[in-house]
């Protein structure tokens, strides 16, 4: 592939030095040009990168505008005689020169928009892709976002190693504390306005810590005369092991206090762009990594620094906290290698969900969430049902509800064709690149319509509703248990289950709060009962539970501790009382806690069983996937729905209640995650990568 990485300040050469090193060893074919700025010459000559100049980088706001076009026709030469593929960089000259020619353009953006307006105005709209942080939240539809900053393309241990050898090389001692600081010129476009510390700042902070240690001051201008013994000397490509080693950083520059941040050196930054950038925010809020003070605010940035030396053990608490930064974020070279080989496939996708069922809401929603954090658009349809509505409102998804269902086979017959109909309005104003489901019809349909790829989770197993999905379906996933559509050439077999989705202890951490809300003592022990209102295509002939033997099992339960009662269907006066009184987002959290879950539904029967909690499953057809959760791991136990079993589904749960079964069922839930994957992770990582 024909790579172009474009450089327009000193900072991109550190951003993209280890990605063009990547890119290389996959063997692809790397050019670099860059404005002409002495520093990042000079550090792309140091890095034996090789480079081309085009342009060279003014101050001034007016002469950048006039030069834009000339600098633009460069660019577009160059591109055009090497046949660049894609272009990767932070410019709006690669973005420009992209719309000009074939080429796609991938732009790293760090900067929140507010901050950056024109280039929000001029760059983002012209991009194929813009690619920021997370914790950036931006207007432009093509962004997509990853777990990670910036520094971490240079600063993440696993492409930086500190060299100690810059002590000697800066005269300091072992041991020796000592501060670099930083000062700003505050020349970029979107500079403009803003400022940093003023002369008398600087001169007091030097004053403040010399007490306390040597002091190294870089800039990027040229240091007022009284500074010039302070100046550090240094080459810079080194700077970075010096900040790693150095007891803090202070300055007004953005950059240098992130970077201060993540190799663990406590950072304090003064300038006017403080509290309003979400990076440093992020750093400083949720790290503990950084502060950031208003230059009206100095004073406060004295009392900090005074308060932070007083500590003992500071870099040690420091370094601790970079780790658990680490924890969260990602090595972003490697994204962006990654990113840049799977291009187009990584680019922003429009989604479609169609929802049938309220389990099917939380089955997609960590993959919602996932694929929205990441720049993705997703449209979820639904319809009125038990729930559904108020939990994608919970979960503030954007969704369209296609209207009440019918419960006669009539009836369904029509819903099909009328629901096929709405969904391809919607489809047809959306434009999804790809439907998912479980096991929708109408989203098969109007996917194959559409010529869009359907994709669809199965595990009930149901063949009526299988065959009039299944033609019109790309890939059906499945468990890897043995089933009808194990030998089909259409299903992807994966070690899961469906609830693990939204159960897996990487999605889901349960709120022992709930107990409180349900009106629990300390101790208290309590049992869900879920019955279901038997209106699905799959439940047809099904009647489950008697309403004798559902009073008969509230009874029997009562003993070992409260009932609550989770029903599709009206429930029998006498059990009305019993009726579970929190809102449907926290039932999970209270299967979580739960001694046993009892009924006619699967979802829940099996959401339990992956949480370690002991389940019952009463129904005649049954599911494959409750027999492997008793056949394997004895986490749910399977009975049919005649009045024998019924009776010994009772006896059971009593059995459980009494402690009479010998099962750890924790332990046994160990065993099962370590049999079954992360399924959000795997899916997300499915659909972005899938060439379809």
């Amino acid at each position: 592939m024909n790579i172009l990485i474009d450089i327009g300040h000193p900072a991109h050469v550190h951003l993209l030095r280890n990605t063009y090193r990547q890119l290389q060893l996959h063997h692809h074919n790397v050019w670099v040009t860059v404005r002409d700025i002495p520093a990042a010459i000079s550090l792309l000559t140091l890095y034996q990168i090789p480079f081309t100049i085009i342009g060279a980088k003014r101050d001034s706001l007016m002469y950048k505008a006039l030069s834009q076009p000339l600098l633009d026709a460069e660019m577009l030469r160059f591109v055009k005689k090497h046949h660049i593929q894609i272009g990767i960089g932070s410019s709006m000259t690669l973005a420009h020169v992209g719309k000009l020619s074939s080429m796609k353009t991938i732009i790293l953006d760090d900067d929140d928009d507010e901050v950056e307006p024109l280039f929000v105005r001029f760059a983002h709209p012209f991009a194929d892709v813009i690619l920021s942080p997370d914790c950036i939240h931006r207007e432009a539809q093509r962004t997509v976002y990853y777990a990670g900053y910036h520094d971490l393309a240079y600063l993440h241990p696993n492409v930086f190693s500190p060299d100690p050898t810059i002590l000697h090389e800066a005269g300091i001692a072992e041991g020796e504390p000592f501060f670099v600081l930083r000062f700003n010129a505050f020349k970029a476009h979107h500079d403009v306005g803003e400022h940093g510390l003023s002369l008398e700042d600087k001169r007091r902070l030097i004053k403040l810590l010399e007490s306390h240690g040597r002091v190294f001051i870089t800039s990027e201008r040229s240091l007022e005369a009284e500074f010039g013994k302070y100046q550090l000397t240094v080459s810079p490509e080194k700077i970075h092991s010096l900040m790693y080693y150095a007891t803090m950083f202070i300055g007004d520059s953005q950059s240098m206090t992130s970077e201060a941040a993540v190799l663990g050196t406590p950072a304090l930054k003064c300038n006017t762009f403080a509290g309003r950038l979400a990076v440093p925010n992020e750093l400083e809020q949720k790290y503990g990594l950084c502060y950031s003070f208003q230059p009206t605010d100095f004073e406060a940035l004295l009392n900090k620094i005074t308060e932070l030396l007083s500590q003992q053990d500071l870099k040690q608490l420091w370094r601790a906290k970079v780790q658990q930064m680490l924890q969260d974020k990602i090595d972003v070279t490697s994204y962006f290698v990654d990113f840049i080989e799977d291009f187009p496939r990584r680019m922003p996708k429009r989604i479609l969900i169609d929802i049938g069922h309220p389990a099917h809401v939380h089955m997609f929603r960590c993959f919602a969430d996932e694929m929205l954090r990441r720049g993705h658009k997703v449209l979820f349809t639904c319809r009125t049902k038990e729930f559904e509505t108020e939990l994608l409102t919970a979960n503030h998804f954007d969704f369209i509800n296609l209207g009440k269902k019918s419960t006669s086979v009539v009836g369904k017959v029509f819903d099909m064709l009328r629901f096929d109909a709405k969904e391809w309005s919607i489809a047809r104003r959306f434009k999804p690149d790809v439907f998912i489901s479980h096991g929708s019809i109408v989203a098969s349909h109007v996917a194959w319509l559409r010529r869009k790829p359907h994709v669809t989770f199965e595990d009930t197993f149901n063949m009526e509703q299988v065959r009039l999905y299944a033609p019109f379906t790309k890939v059906i996933i499945t468990a890897d248990y043995d089933n009808p559509l194990s030998s089909w050439s259409k299903v992807l077999s994966v070690p899961c289950y469906n609830e693990l989705l939204y159960l897996h202890p990487n999605r889901f951490t349960p709120d022992e709060s709930v107990r409180a809300e349900l009106g629990l003592h300390e101790g208290e022990r309590y049992v869900i009962i879920r019955f279901v209102g038997w209106n699905a295509t799959h439940d047809m002939g099904n009647n489950g539970i008697s309403v004798v033997n559902k009073i008969r099992a509230v009874r029997a339960f009562e003993h070992y501790g409260k009932v609550f009662i989770s029903s599709e269907c009206p429930l029998p006066k006498p059990l009305e009382a019993y009726r579970f009184p929190l809102k449907p987002e926290r039932m999970h959290d209270a299967e979580a806690f739960a001694a046993l879950v009892f009924g006619e539904s699967a979802t829940m029967a099996s959401e339990a069983a992956v949480l370690g909690v002991p389940s019952i499953y009463i129904d005649t057809v049954g599911r494959y996937y409750t027999r492997e959760l008793e056949s394997k791991y004895s986490l749910c136990y399977n009975f049919t729905e005649s009045e024998q079993d019924q009776l010994r589904a009772i006896d059971k749960g009593v059995e459980i209640l009494s402690g009479k079964t010998h099962v750890d069922y924790k332990a046994a839930r160990t065993q099962l995650l370590k049999d079954k994957i992360d399924v959000t992770a795997f899916f997300v990582d499915f659909i972005e990568k899938t060439d379809w």
